[in-house]
């Protein structure tokens, strides 16, 4: 199935601080990627991608299944390094605009990566 709301995700970061948006900056992360995600058709749940070599348990054992959403929910799919980095390389620049937030943006990614 292909998400008809799919994002490229390369900009995020700037339409964060082009918005000047107050909102905290991973939940503004979140609630994208949030945003992306389809829709199952039968149970109207929020879909995984898992791998193509995903191995789906019986539907019978419970056990498994409790595993699997154990390890799936403690998995993050977004790749905060990215964000991480494109903060960093903004720093760096001599006319970056608003270091202040921009360090404190990079502050909250880096202790969500150290969880």
């Amino acid at each position: 199935m292909k998400n008809p709301a799919n994002k490229d995700f390369s900009n995020l970061m700037q339409e964060y601080y082009d918005s000047n948006t107050k909102e905290d900056i991973l939940q503004y992360i979140h609630t994208a990627y949030e945003k992306t995600k389809v829709v199952c058709p039968n149970c109207q749940n929020k879909m995984q991608q898992v791998s193509y070599d995903f191995e789906v348990p019986p539907h019978r054992d419970k056990k498994a299944w409790k595993k699997i959403v154990s390890d799936i929910t403690a998995r993050t799919t977004i790749p905060y390094k990215s964000f991480i980095q494109w903060h960093r390389i903004q720093l760096e620049k001599k006319n970056s605009f608003e270091n202040k937030l921009l360090l404190e943006n990079l502050t909250k990614l880096e202790l969500v990566m150290m969880r």
